[in-house]
């Protein structure tokens, strides 16, 4: 009869590791979704600062254009000025 006794106990624990496992594997699993949500947001993100930081470089470009245009205009009023 202790063998019977211990054969269930046996089963019974291994039962209860199979629960914890599955326990366990649930888990996992929540945890990746909430990854892969979390990397589906950052990847958003990155689109729409990709999106600014294009517009912030075109607009630098124009600015730098802007910039280098007047200074050749005022250097040519230097110009004309001193000829005068």
């Amino acid at each position: 009869m202790c063998e019977k006794n211990r054969i269930v106990d046996n089963k019974q624990e291994e039962w209860v590791n199979v629960e914890k496992m599955t326990t366990n594997m649930e888990q996992i699993y929540e945890s990746t979704k909430q990854c892969k949500e979390i990397v589906c947001a950052l990847e958003d993100a990155f689109v729409e600062i990709s999106k600014i930081v294009k517009t912030l470089t075109s607009m630098s470009a124009q600015t730098n254009q802007l910039a280098q245009e007047t200074v050749s205009a005022m250097e040519e009023k230097e110009e004309r000025r001193r000829e005068l």
